[in-house]
Order: structure tokens, then sequence, then C-alpha cells
């Protein structure tokens, strides 16, 4: 069987990946993964003709290499959006503190219209938010932990939103 330079390439970022998932992986291992990986991802694209679907890629390496690629891009969505997630409960907090009556709170209100706009992947907090280690993704047998306890603020933030005044 021939194998072309792009899938040796593919399948050896995603053995690097799988090497990594003997570890919690924190932010920085996947910046670093996704940042030493990003010129390979941009090929594979290319390769394909257009910026496609995952389910519309051809060949298991790619598949494999662009869900792994895609889900940790994911995962450091979620730890960027828990920087603005903390800022937005140390103001609630705040708010809090200084203000008792919730229901006659328009301080509170403010904020919540403030912030029902921050985007976050619900699904992914979600999930990460039951336990302090979370099983996010398997390939070749290697499962990716992810501490939940990093993401503890968007949840909290989360469970503000969705509590109506």
């Amino acid at each position: 069987m021939n194998q072309s330079v792009l899938d040796i390439k593919l399948q050896a970022a995603i053995n690097e990946a799988v090497k990594l998932a003997s570890q919690p992986l924190y932010k920085e291992v996947i910046e670093t993964w996704l940042s030493d990986y990003k010129e390979l991802w941009d090929e594979m694209i290319a390769a394909s003709g257009v910026p496609v679907p995952l389910e519309m890629l051809h060949g298991r390496t790619m598949c494999e290499f662009d869900s792994i690629y895609r889900h940790l891009a994911e995962l450091v969505e979620c730890y960027s959006i828990e920087i603005v997630c903390g800022a937005a409960m140390n103001e609630y907090d705040e708010i809090m503190r200084e203000n008792k009556n919730v229901h006659e709170n328009v301080l509170l209100q403010k904020w919540v219209r403030k912030n029902e706009g921050v985007e976050i992947n619900y699904g992914i907090i979600c999930s990460l938010a039951d336990r302090s280690v979370n099983y996010v993704r398997n390939i070749y047998g290697a499962t990716y932990a992810v501490s939940g306890n990093d993401f503890k603020r968007s949840v909290e933030f989360l469970n503000c939103i969705a509590q109506p005044i």
C-alpha cells in the first residue's frame, strides 16, 4: 500500500496527539500542538480541494487528524472564554456583595444584559462541569483528559446567565 507524504505527516501528528494524551492536556500543551500542526492542517484542507465539513473528508488519517485538530481548537476556545467568564464573574460577585436584594438589583440586571451575548460553546463547557477530570476524546485507545476545574468560572457564568432575575 502506497501512503502519500501527507498521510504520513498526518499519522505522525495523530501519534503525537496520542502520546500527549498520557497526561491531562493543559492549555499550553494544546496550543503548542495546534501551533505545531497548523500548517499541516492547512495543507490537508488544500489537498482536499476546498474547506469542507469533516464528514466530507476522505481517508481515515484525514478524518482523524481533522477531528483531533478541531476538537483541540474548541478546547483552546473554552480556555479563552474562561478568562472572559472569570472577569464577568468577578464583577457579578462584587455586585452581589454590595447588593443583597437580587430581585430589585438594577446593577445585576444590567450585568445580565451586558453578558448574555457572550458566545460560549455550551456543549463542551456543560460536559466539563460534572467532574474534576473529564474524558473528552478517545482516539486509537488513548483518552484525552482535561480538568473540568479549568472551566469553573465558565460554568458559574452559565448558571448565572441562565437564572432569571
